[in-house]
């Protein structure tokens, strides 16, 4: 653009729909330490993802771990259920957030993205469970009957650590502008009484030592996108 010259009409021209050009897909490989005592759990890459979406520009960005097979997948999966959900469940929209509406988005992502997932890869929940079987026959993962009953286990606890954070809210349940070090010290205590201690432990225990493959995974992504952008 020359000097003097205002926008062109293809800038000014938002995207109608969203397509997989407009998709980043990143692998994350190392995770910021926790604010105060929240250091103090053994928070595994695995419990870290990132799944967010862009209305306006009609793009959207998904961050999955480079960890654990079965772990790493459960959290991707959950992760895809937040593309788009606002868009399609108004119900979770917000002008403010709140400890309310945080749950109510994490349920809904939890399960939607289970049902994303059984819809767009067939192929990889099949082979999934198969391989999780084959681990089981090993003495491994003796805890779960599946993957699936894997994934239920890491949902329930992982909303649990979200009940948790009703302390970064004040009393009207609206989300603080900052939250200091005393505050995550709170929460420590909160996720303590929550049992979130043991949970991580038995969450680390379940590693069957099988990374991902991130080709895989990429590929896993982005037929579920194809089936977001179409919903």
């Amino acid at each position: 653009m020359t000097e003097g010259e205002g926008p062109s009409r293809q800038e000014l021209v938002k995207p109608e729909r969203y397509s997989l050009e407009r998709v980043t897909i990143e692998a994350l490989t190392a995770v910021k330490e926790m604010p105060g005592r929240m250091k103090e759990f053994p928070w595994p890459i695995e419990l870290h993802g990132k799944g967010s979406t862009n209305e306006n520009e009609k793009s959207m960005l998904i961050r999955f771990p480079r960890g654990d097979i079965f772990l790493s997948f459960a959290t991707t999966i959950h992760e895809l259920g937040h593309l788009r959900q606002e868009e399609l469940n108004p119900a979770l929209k917000r002008k403010e957030q709140t400890h309310e509406n945080l749950l109510a988005q994490e349920q809904d992502a939890w399960d939607r993205g289970w049902q994303r997932f059984l819809k767009s890869n067939p192929d990889t929940a099949t082979s999934l469970d198969v391989k999780f079987q084959n681990y089981r026959r090993q003495g491994k993962l003796q805890d779960f009957n599946s993957f699936e009953d894997l994934y239920k286990y890491v949902r329930e606890n992982a909303l649990r650590m979200v009940e948790a954070q009703r302390i970064l809210f004040d009393e009207a349940g609206e989300e603080m502008p900052t939250a200091n070090e005393e505050r995550f010290d709170q929460l420590a205590d909160e996720l303590e009484k929550a049992g979130v201690r043991e949970f991580l432990e038995r969450y680390n225990a379940t590693r069957v030592g099988e990374m991902i493959d991130e080709q895989e995974m990429q590929k896993f992504i982005k037929r579920t996108v194809e089936l977001v952008i179409d919903e």
